[in-house]
């Protein structure tokens, strides 16, 4: 129901969601960090979460969408791609 891409290490996350909005593409993070919320922040120094914490820093869900056409998706990987070697 949403495509989930994992940014590889080294690589800003917001910088590349506010690039690709410039391209007119729509992204979004999904699945924030369990510390983040807001019923755990009494908790939050208390709750070790290295792979968490690594996934909500990588993760960027793209457009995906029954109408999407093929055009629209390779001018989402081909917009997406611009930000890697």
């Amino acid at each position: 129901h949403i495509a989930v891409c994992m940014l590889p290490k080294g690589h800003n996350r917001d910088s590349i969601m506010q690039e690709l909005a410039k391209f007119g593409i729509q992204t979004s993070m999904h699945y924030p960090n369990i510390r983040d919320f807001s019923l755990m922040s009494e908790y939050k120094y208390l709750i070790n979460t290295p792979n968490c914490n690594e996934y909500t820093e990588r993760c960027m869900t793209i457009p995906l969408y029954e109408d999407l056409e093929y055009d629209d998706l390779k001018y989402i990987v081909k917009s997406t791609n611009e930000f890697f070697d």
